[in-house]
């Protein structure tokens, strides 16, 4: 059966019948006309009856009602006689009223050219002669109370903030679905993070019903929003065009699909959806499985995937700036094939390689001094290295699956048991024996790569970071041998973002810190990110999917950090008796709590000189500073003034320097590094959580100060440090007038930022006698603010499809291949001038879009 809204399972070409009978009299009324119609459900054994008149009467508080067997038809609450006569007929197992329509199922064995003919007779003799389909009883005796019925989604004050959610979801976006299915669905509660539902009427005796539920209405609840996945529909159509998009937008909305229903969802034919499945097959935006009893195939969107999209070129400029340009070259091919074999990719680049001669200014290859890829050896060297450093990784039959999906069949395999046996297995031996398996299924595109580290050993020791791959670490990649040339492989978007997560993170430290301690910082991070494969923990693996907290030590900075970069620049100095040795060299063997970095919050930020001090002192083998300064005694009254004895640079020297932007990284307030040890002149290592959460907290602050100004900032930052503050309090606390305060709290109210916790103080719950305590959900603002980040993105690509539509004559005709490149001397003035505009207005769009990205990468991926 369809699982509704996200379907799993079939469902039958929709197939509708009209009963037409003309002139049946009514009891009040002149002649009038019915139509019955019929609608197949996903169910065989189900048919869904709409008679064009009311059943379950608009003022019940039940949206449906349910008849398993025929006591139940003449019993209170709701007693229905047209019900009983169904339940009469031969094969009839059970009657469910919707709103205006009637669903009947049936007997396995029964046939519905047998009893069709007589529902139709007692549903057009019920609904003609004005008969009460359902009347209500009241019960008597303690059977009162639990007569009482109310619809399971309808608005409850007595709900938390999340199941209204739950709800409000449920209510709008799958239940009509089921409805359509002529089923309804019962919200039974929300415990320990799980969603309890019930199906019912043609749903509920589907066999798929426990698919229907695991992997739809799970699916459509853990990662539903309507703005992300119209941003990721016109993301497709931009790059693919309309007939993908349409596709996709049918699956984020009705998820998980076959061919049949996308047919009745897009009005498209079997070919079309084949070729627009195709597309989105081959660029790795859909989840699809064959079951292997049915041989049915699944379709499923890939939200992540598909968001991607947006940063191709973000993560091409990162792979040219940190590994070369023949790597972002592969990457490119790669990202526009979707996935290729390398004997493909090896064909791709040996066509081309003959251009090379002659035509070093055209389209062709470069020449010798191009970067580019030229030779098949060159390939398979550039190919293997970037297998080893995760930005490509294989790709396998399991690799289009879900991993939701993998997780829950080797969960269902595991704890499984024939009848009549008991469990001889633990729990947490089931557990971990389940994390092995599915672990074992995270490392598969990691194959390759563990293969060929046993040939040179880990490539993070032989390449120098930011620098891409040096000529003599090519020469070593040519002792790996031939790559099979049957092995597929794709981008690891995962561990681009990691790389992108670094550049994020050390642009971050530039802009508090200064350029040099940033590109010191990006050096350190690319040594500690080296075997780090995704960002977040895998949500089935837990922190176990998260590598070991590495560390390095100075020695591997300098190493690595980039001869080109002067460390002696960003850094202030200091006289010896003036530097905090114990605070600077303070080691710490795990993260700062939030209690120590408080302590340092409010510090100046000038006060970096003071923590870093690194010319005038020179720090020894065993922690001491050796180096001296020389002091010079006021004079005539004039201030006391310092000077240096600056020596040539050397390699201590420069040791020395670049180790105090790391002091200085690590006493920042926003704790960039923590140094955890004292081998190879000091270790460090980055606590990313933390750091993330200070990099979200900034992005989050200047959202609010935007909206709601300096005054609505200081105000929830007040509440972030204090949590719950009764409202006298605030006036006092951000020194604020009681009036300004009130205004600006209802209006952040409004938004969504805070929130008000009312507390009686007795039973009258009068205002008087009632504390007023004030709150703020980061989590909400969090997810709300990234919502609106999703539909600020939308809002944009939606401006530049308007721009390109009004400008499309231009467009068609700059794209002729005897236009391209000489714009300026085939149109005329007026036109070049409107397709100039035209870029600009583009140009200023994407740009809008990649920062919009970026802020939504520091929220959700990294």
């Amino acid at each position: 059966m369809r699982l509704p809204v996200i379907a799993a399972g079939s469902r039958p070409q929709a197939k509708k019948t009209q009963r037409f009978v003309p002139s049946v009299s009514g009891p009040g009324s002149g002649v009038r006309t019915i139509f019955i119609q019929t609608e197949n459900t996903p169910n065989p054994d189900a048919l869904k009856f709409l008679p064009n008149h009311r059943i379950v009467p608009a003022n019940m508080s039940t949206p449906f009602i349910e008849y398993l067997n025929p006591r139940s038809t003449i019993a209170p609450p709701h007693p229905s006689p047209l019900a009983a006569k169904l339940m009469n007929i031969d094969g009839i197992t059970s009657v469910f009223y919707g709103a205006d329509f009637i669903t009947v199922t049936k007997a396995g064995d029964a046939n519905w050219a047998h009893v069709r003919p007589e529902i139709f007779a007692l549903i057009t003799e019920a609904v003609t002669s004005g008969e009460t389909i359902v009347n209500v009883v009241e019960r008597k005796g303690d059977e009162a109370e639990a007569a009482v019925e109310e619809d399971s989604l309808a608005y409850n004050e007595n709900d938390s903030e999340v199941v209204g959610m739950i709800k409000e979801l449920l209510e709008t976006r799958i239940r009509p679905a089921i409805q359509e299915d002529g089923g309804d669905i019962e919200f039974r509660g929300f415990e320990d993070g799980q969603v309890l539902l019930k199906l019912r009427g043609a749903c509920r005796t589907c066999d798929s019903s426990t698919v229907t539920l695991k992997n739809g209405i799970e699916g459509m609840l853990m990662h539903y929003t309507k703005h992300a996945a119209e941003l990721c529909a016109l993301l497709v159509n931009d790059l693919y065009g309309e007939l993908p998009s349409r596709i996709l937008a049918a699956l984020f909305t009705k998820g998980r699909s076959n061919i049949t229903q996308l047919g009745l969802y897009t009005q498209l034919g079997p070919r079309q959806i084949r070729n627009g499945l195709g597309v989105l097959i081959q660029q790795n935006l859909l989840y699809h499985h064959t079951d292997v009893n049915s041989k049915r195939t699944t379709y499923e969107a890939n939200p992540g995937a598909c968001y991607n999209l947006v940063r191709s070129g973000k993560i091409l400029e990162m792979i040219e700036s940190q590994y070369g340009t023949a790597e972002r070259d592969l990457v490119q091919t790669l990202l526009l094939l979707g996935y290729a074999r390398i004997a493909e990719l090896t064909h791709a680049y040996e066509s081309r390689a003959p251009r090379s001669n002659g035509h070093a200014n055209g389209n062709g290859v470069g020449g010798p001094d191009s970067g580019l890829i030229e030779s098949e050896s060159e390939l398979h060297n550039v190919l293997s290295h970037l297998i080893r450093c995760e930005i490509i990784e294989t790709v396998r039959p399991q690799s289009f699956r879900n991993p939701g999906d993998v997780y829950h069949e080797i969960e269902a395999e595991v704890t499984k048991t024939a009848p009549g046996e008991k469990a001889t297995k633990t729990k947490v031996d089931q557990q971990r024996q389940i994390m092995e398996q599915y672990r074992s299924f995270r490392d598969q595109p990691t194959a390759l790569k563990r293969q060929l580290d046993q040939f040179g050993g880990p490539v993070t020791k032989r390449r120098k970071l930011g620098n891409g791959l040096k000529e003599e670490d090519r020469a070593m990649e040519d002792d790996i041998p031939p790559l099979n040339p049957n092995v597929v492989v794709r981008v690891n978007h995962e561990k681009c973002l990691v790389e992108l997560r670094s550049h994020r993170l050390a642009s971050f430290a530039k802009d508090t810190l200064g350029e040099v301690t940033g590109e010191v910082y990006r050096t350190l991070l690319g040594l500690l990110t080296s075997d780090v494969s995704r960002c977040r923990a895998d949500p089935f693996l837990g922190e176990e999917s998260i590598s070991q907290q590495a560390a390095v030590t100075t020695m591997d900075v300098y190493e690595h950090l980039d001869e080109a970069v002067n460390v002696s620049a960003g850094i202030g100095k200091a006289p010896k008796d003036k530097i905090d040795y114990q605070s600077a060299e303070k080691l710490y063997a795990a993260p700062i709590g939030s209690d120590m970095i408080a302590d340092d919050s409010d510090d100046d930020p000038t006060g970096g000189a003071f923590d870093s001090d690194d010319d005038s002192d020179n720090m020894g083998a065993n922690g001491n500073f050796s180096r001296k300064s020389r002091s010079v005694s006021k004079t005539n009254g004039s201030r006391p003034k310092v000077t240096f004895e600056d020596a040539a640079t050397s390699t201590d020297n420069r040791l020395d320097q670049m180790r105090q932007h790391l002091l200085l990284l690590a006493e920042s307030k926003h704790r960039f590094v923590r140094h955890c040890g004292t081998q190879g002149r000091g270790q460090w290592t980055v606590d990313f959580d933390q750091v993330m959460e200070r990099l979200r907290d900034t992005e989050l602050d200047a959202s609010i100060e935007q909206s709601f100004g300096r005054h609505g900032l200081r105000l929830t930052r007040i509440l972030r440090e204090k949590g719950k503050l009764d409202e006298k309090m605030l006036p006092s606390a951000a020194l604020m007038k009681k009036t300004d305060v009130q205004a600006k709290m209802l209006a952040m109210q409004m938004a969504g930022l805070v929130d008000v916790q009312e507390v009686p103080k007795d039973n009258t719950r009068v205002a008087n006698r009632t504390l007023f305590f004030w709150f703020f959900d980061r989590e909400r603002s969090q997810a709300q603010l990234l919502d609106d980040l999703y539909k600020a993105m939308v809002r944009c690509l939606q401006t530049l499809q308007v721009e390109r539509h009004r400008e499309r004559n231009i467009l068609s005709f700059v794209e002729r291949k005897d236009v391209m490149g000489k714009e300026e001397e085939v149109m005329t003035a007026e036109h070049y001038n409107k397709y100039n505009r035209h870029l600009e207005e583009q140009n200023k769009l994407l740009g809008q879009v990649m920062r919009l990205d970026e802020v939504i990468s520091i929220f959700r991926d990294y």
